[in-house]
C-alpha cells in the first residue's frame, strides 16, 4: 500500500494538467497531465479525500476543488483498459 503525504503546494508547479480526458472512473473524470520535471505522460483523477482513495497514487496534493476538500491523484498513464 503506498502512503504518500499529499503536497499541498499546486500541482500546477509539478504538472501541467491537459483539458484531454482519458475516461472516467468510479469517482469521477480522469484527465492527462505531464510531469514538469521529466515530460512524463501522466493521469491525473480528482477524489474526495479518504483513506480507500489514498491507495493508488504515484503523487497526490491535498487542495480544494469545486469549493471541497479533495486529492489530486497522478498515476502512471496506460493506455486502454479500465480507470
Amino acid at each position: 500500500m503506498n502512503t504518500r503525504t499529499p503536497k499541498t503546494t499546486p500541482i500546477t508547479d509539478d504538472y501541467d494538467i491537459s483539458n484531454t480526458v482519458l475516461g472516467l472512473g468510479i469517482n469521477g473524470k480522469v484527465v492527462e497531465c505531464k510531469e514538469k520535471r521529466t515530460n512524463t505522460r501522466r493521469a491525473l483523477k480528482v477524489l474526495h479525500d479518504s483513506p480507500k482513495a489514498r491507495r493508488e497514487i504515484i503523487d497526490v496534493y491535498d487542495n480544494t476543488y469545486g469549493g471541497k476538500r479533495c486529492l489530486l491523484v497522478v498515476m502512471e498513464c496506460m493506455d486502454g483498459g479500465e480507470l
